[in-house]
């Protein structure tokens, strides 16, 4: 093919070219120069932004924080603290301090169908940025353990209403339902219920110390039957984010300030019915006793031992494994009765499914030689599972750019513990910020958290979300 300047140079001279290519050499600078103008330019905005950001950071209210806190703390069983467990009246009496201090923001909180509480800051546009975490804790729990994120959202919220700022994106908290287990023997009822896998067996669960039905629980919380009308769908949000305290050691032995959360590890909970034979403990001989207590205090020992071995075996290939008979519950329990039925439930967290395959595999062979040790029966039955969880890479890489700016020691880590933000990366794009746990100590009632990391965390949670939502 014959170029334009080949044609050129034949046709009209090589004056005429020469001047040509000069144009189009002076045509490519301007447009470079254009171009690095433009670029400047980007820059500067962003650096703009970004110093509008860290502003609003800087002005977080944090006499509000802690008062918070104190105010949470107060709403617990007075013989047990500090307990507010999901479908109580204290629960509902945090809840109801929550709508409360929402309420005085100027919004206005609300329940959805599966009873989750939730309120929205409206932006220019529909899209929604969502957070939150839970106000339930376990019996005899902390002041931290999911609280510590719903405040991060009250926070956020506050400093964007007080700054006059009109979000580009509309904004949600959601103080998800029962995240904790339940006496219904499941966790995260309101995110499983947002994600739509909340099934017709889990709602028609009942109450093994009321007989209550789940469904009828969930509507004393607020919610209302059906309950699949508040569903989110992936296009319902851009994104999800949660702060939360770690649970763990690594963050403080690590001497890191914040973490990055990578994903979730997956929760397989089985329950293992024993069968014997009650009788007097005075009159029957130990050879012919069917003692099901003795049969649980056995396989509770394998477990323990299977699940050391099944983590040392994750361990090499990077992986994570942990395993917990953490609830025993004998009949007739009484002093002088051999017991005749013991039941046990099996906490199985995992960074890969095949570990749990694994361990329920060999679980199930030490179950069936149990059995003919002790001459007893047993049957296991799965109350729930989740999947492990991979969080979006995006936002994590957004996370700690922003604990760079912010002069925060960061820390990728895999969470142990389960929380509602597994299921909403069902959703939508998702990540989870950690703060580090004194002692790595959690489900306790001492367990502590510095203030000092408390404002990093809601810091680095606030930065976020306002990069995300301005």
């Amino acid at each position: 093919m014959v170029t334009i300047l080949t044609c050129l140079l034949q046709n009209c001279g090589g004056d005429f070219a020469v001047a040509f290519l000069s144009v189009r050499r002076s045509n490519m600078k301007e447009e470079m120069i254009r171009e690095r103008m433009m670029k400047e330019e980007r820059v500067r905005s962003e650096e703009a932004r970004n110093l509008k950001i860290l502003q609003l950071v800087d002005q977080i209210d944090q006499q509000s924080i802690f008062a918070d806190f104190a105010a949470l703390k107060a709403l617990t069983d007075s013989d047990q603290p500090y307990t507010r467990r999901a479908f109580t009246d204290q629960y509902l009496a945090g809840r109801a301090w929550l709508v409360e201090r929402l309420s005085a923001l100027g919004l206005t909180p609300y329940y959805d169908a599966i009873g989750n509480l939730r309120v929205r800051l409206e932006g220019e546009r529909a899209e929604t940025i969502y957070f939150g975490s839970h106000t339930d804790t376990v019996p005899g729990g902390g002041l931290y353990d999911g609280i510590l994120g719903v405040i991060a959202g009250i926070s956020v919220l506050q400093s964007i209403i007080t700054s006059g700022e009109k979000p580009q994106y509309s904004l949600e908290l959601i103080d998800f339902l029962a995240e904790e287990s339940s006496d219904w023997g499941l966790s995260c009822i309101g995110s499983r219920g947002l994600a739509g896998v909340l099934s017709e067996q889990d709602l028609a669960r009942k109450n093994p110390y009321t007989d209550e039905m789940l469904a009828d629980a969930i509507v004393k919380m607020g919610g209302e039957a059906p309950f699949q009308s508040d569903l989110l769908s992936p296009k319902s949000g851009n994104c999800f984010v949660e702060l939360h305290i770690e649970q763990g050691p690594l963050l403080e032995a690590l001497d890191r300030e914040v973490g990055i959360v990578s994903g979730i590890v997956g929760i397989d909970r089985v329950e293992i019915n024993i069968s014997g034979k009650q009788n007097h403990s005075g009159t029957t001989p130990m050879t012919l006793r069917e003692d099901a207590l003795v049969g649980a205090s056995a396989l509770i020992t394998k477990i323990y031992q299977l699940a050391i071995e099944m983590a040392a075996e994750a361990a090499l290939e990077q992986g994570y494994f942990v395993a917990t008979c953490g609830r025993l519950i004998t009949t007739p329990n009484a002093i002088n009765v051999v017991p005749g039925a013991a039941q046990l439930v099996v906490d199985i967290r995992f960074s890969r499914t095949q570990y749990r395959d694994r361990f329920l595999e060999a679980l199930k062979e030490q179950q069936s030689h149990i059995e003919k040790q002790y001459q007893l029966s047993s049957k296991l039955m799965r109350l729930s599972t989740t999947e492990p969880v991979l969080f979006d890479r995006a936002l994590q890489a957004q996370a700690t750019s922003w604990a760079e700016r912010l002069g925060y020691r960061s820390h990728s880590l895999l969470s142990g513990a389960g929380h509602d933000a597994a299921f909403m990366a069902m959703l939508m794009p998702t990540v989870m910020l950690f703060i580090p746990s004194v002692d790595g100590l959690s489900h306790h009632a001492q367990e502590l958290s510095h203030e000092a990391d408390i404002i990093r965390g809601i810091s680095l949670f606030s930065a976020l979300i306002l990069d995300l939502a301005l």
